[in-house]
């Protein structure tokens, strides 16, 4: 694997839907997203064939479950946002931080 420098732009369609699921509430005090991409195929035809994302939050009056449910939900848009499939198979991996 290695580090995906377009992971940045990940962050911000999870921001942008930090209220899925018709969830009002705060803006999220920070979004942390760090990936990596496998890549497959001779340099001329590479693809990428998987992303792994772990994703670190911190969202008041969100707990884990909350906090998984929508970055799962806005992972496709992520993808689609860093000029990927939004189908493109890879583990993901969420935490939440305590909110000060």
């Amino acid at each position: 694997m290695r580090p995906w420098s377009a992971v940045g732009g990940s962050a911000q369609p999870i921001g942008v839907h930090a209220d899925a699921g018709g969830r009002p509430g705060a803006p999220a005090n920070e979004i942390v997203v760090t990936g990596a991409c496998t890549f497959d195929g001779p340099v001329e035809d590479r693809r990428v064939t998987a992303v792994d994302l772990h994703v670190l939050g911190r969202v008041p009056g969100l707990d884990l479950a909350g906090f998984r449910v929508t970055v799962t939900a806005v992972r496709p848009a992520s993808l689609r946002a860093a000029g990927l499939r939004d189908d493109v198979p890879g583990e993901l991996e969420v935490e939440i931080a305590p909110s000060s």
